[in-house]
C-alpha cells in the first residue's frame, strides 16, 4: 500500500501516517515498525498483546471471518498462527511518532498487555487510557462525546509537524 502511495504524484511520500482501530492498531503498529516510510502512526482500541480474548472469548462470528480472511480453515491451525500476532518482537522498532488509545477496561487489550508493547516503543510516544470505557471509545464524554477520529488526525498533523521530539513520552 505504500509503495502505490509513493507513486501518486498527489501524495506526499514524506508524509504518510497510518491510523489504525481495532485490529488495525496491531497491523498499524506492525506497519510502523516494519516500514520506516511510515512517520506516524495512532491506534485505538489496542490489539497489541494475545489475541485469546478477541478469538476465543468474543463473538464466535469474529473468528470465523478473521479465519476467511488469513484463508485458513483449520482452527488449529489458526490459533497457531494467531499466537504469533503480537507486537513484542517488533514494538521496539517503531521509532515514528507512536499514539496508542485503549480503554480503561478494555477485555479485548488489558492495560497488562498494552503497557509493555507502550514501554517498547523507542519514538516519542503517548498513550491515552479512556477512563471508564472498554473496547470502543467513540461517543464517549472523555471525548466531548464525539467522534475521536478527528483526535487521532489531529495527533498525526502534530506528529508530522514536528510537535514530538525525542523522548516524548
Amino acid at each position: 500500500a505504500i509503495d502505490f502511495l509513493s507513486s501518486r504524484p498527489e501524495v506526499d511520500s514524506d508524509s504518510i501516517t497510518v491510523s489504525g482501530f481495532s485490529m488495525g492498531s496491531y497491523w498499524g503498529m506492525r506497519l510502523a515498525a516494519l516500514d520506516k516510510r511510515v512517520k506516524a502512526v495512532a491506534t485505538a482500541a489496542a490489539c497489541y498483546g494475545p489475541k485469546k480474548a478477541i478469538f476465543e472469548q468474543a463473538s464466535p462470528r469474529f473468528k470465523q471471518v478473521f479465519m476467511y480472511m488469513a484463508g485458513i480453515h483449520d482452527e488449529d491451525e489458526f490459533d497457531t498462527f494467531a499466537e504469533q500476532m503480537i507486537l513484542d518482537d517488533v514494538a521496539d522498532q517503531v521509532t515514528c511518532p507512536a499514539l496508542q488509545v485503549t480503554g480503561e477496561y478494555d477485555p479485548l487489550a488489558p492495560l497488562d498487555t498494552v503497557l509493555p508493547i507502550y514501554e517498547k516503543v523507542s519514538g516519542p510516544k503517548e498513550l491515552w487510557v479512556i477512563e471508564n470505557d472498554f473496547h470502543n471509545p467513540r461517543n464517549t464524554p472523555n471525548f466531548g462525546g464525539i467522534d475521536f477520529f478527528g483526535f487521532l488526525a489531529d495527533w498525526l498533523n502534530d506528529a508530522l509537524a514536528g510537535k514530538f521530539g525525542t523522548g516524548h513520552k
